[in-house]
């Protein structure tokens, strides 16, 4: 949040949790615009509008690993899905994927635990 004098205080988690590192506030600054990214972001084209038909297909589609077959065709598609996936995960650590099965309850309740964790992160240095 920020105070009448313009100074940024920090609220909740003071970490980069996936690297461990104190965040100090004296040391936050102000990006413009044009530099502020998310680097595991997935790749779609500049200034496009993202939509569900845009992340879909993007998206690896996973439903030959999360349904039961033992054929050819399904170890075509599974080839191909794990090539597809792997590429996915190469150039950039991140990769959407779809046709797990799962519900919508479940993600839902997935993402709601990963925010929950997120913002009670203990803030205490781990001993190495």
């Amino acid at each position: 949040y920020q105070l009448y004098d313009g100074t940024i205080k920090l609220s909740g988690c003071k970490k980069l949790l996936w690297h461990r590192i104190p965040i100090r506030e004296e040391s936050i600054q102000i990006l413009p615009k044009e530099k502020r990214s998310f680097p595991f972001a997935p790749k779609l084209q500049k200034n496009a509008a993202v939509d569900e038909t845009a992340l879909r297909e993007v998206a690896v589609d996973m439903s030959s690993y999360c349904s039961s077959g033992d054929d050819t065709d399904t170890d075509a598609a599974r080839a191909e899905c794990s090539t597809l996936l792997l590429r996915q995960l190469k150039c950039d650590g991140f990769a959407l994927i779809r046709g797990t099965g799962m519900s919508s309850a479940t993600c839902s309740k997935a993402l709601r635990a990963s925010n929950a964790f997120l913002h009670e992160a203990d803030e205490k240095k781990e001993p190495r």
